[in-house]
């Protein structure tokens, strides 16, 4: 994506963890990078993500818990409900607390675009919206 266009991302959190520093750190960098960011904070209801989906360029989840497999049980189902599918969604932050080796595959099939489960600097990120 082209800063220059002035995309919009979604930005917020699912799930049990109060930390919003990472969120708040990247949401400062989309921001003095020329993206428009719709920031919803923490503690999200997914469906509230979904109905918010349309007014952005690429929606990026944060699961700070690990436990981002039981939060987004009505992934697929809603991504189908919404009609979502063409759509970017990021999944990062710590998604998974055991990475067993099928965790990405699983976060792909339901219908993410990209999955970070581990530290991701800014920069990378940046990089990967370019």
């Amino acid at each position: 994506m082209d800063k220059q266009h002035c995309y919009s991302v979604l930005l917020g959190g699912i799930g049990g963890d109060s930390h919003s520093v990472g969120l708040n750190i990247l949401r400062q960098a989309l921001t003095i990078n020329g993206y428009n960011v719709i920031y919803c904070g923490i503690h999200n209801n997914l469906r509230d993500i979904f109905i918010m989906a349309p007014l952005s360029n690429v929606v990026m989840i944060s699961c700070m818990d690990g436990h981002a497999k039981r939060y987004l049980k009505e992934f697929h189902d809603l991504m189908l409900e919404f009609h979502s599918e063409g759509q970017l969604w990021y999944l990062g932050g710590n998604p998974v607390i055991d990475n067993n080796g099928d965790s990405e595959e699983y976060f792909l099939k339901i219908g993410f675009s990209r999955i970070f489960l581990k530290f991701t600097d800014i920069q990378t990120v940046l990089n990967i919206l370019k």
